[in-house]
């Protein structure tokens, strides 16, 4: 449904050509060598000098930032799938809210 969008995300960030910059990342245990895009390693390279941390820090910042949003808009495909077929209906959030919210004293 969106994966033309998320192609475009994973571009923006991490690419094939050029070969710019040899990254070590620890991903699942395991080492993934990367080649980050010339602006990419540029933007990553200044933000560690300004901020003093490593750029492995901020690799894995994105990394996982980006597999938390990717994870989420799964999840999201999901429930709109399962409500357009019939498989869960939407709740109203005054619904949901009910029975923690106290009563009306005004």
């Amino acid at each position: 449904m969106l994966t033309a969008w998320r192609e475009k995300l994973a571009q923006q960030w991490v690419c094939d050509s050029p070969p710019v910059h040899n990254a070590t990342l620890l991903m699942d245990g395991h080492l993934q060598p990367t080649r980050l895009s010339g602006e990419v390693e540029e933007r990553v390279q200044r933000l560690s000098h300004r901020t003093g941390r490593t750029r492995t820090f901020f690799i894995l910042e994105a990394i996982r930032r980006y597999l938390d949003d990717i994870n989420d808009l799964h999840v999201a495909e999901q429930r709109l799938i399962n409500l357009r077929a019939g498989r869960s209906r939407v709740v109203r959030l005054k619904d949901v809210m009910a029975p923690y919210c106290m009563e009306d004293h005004a």
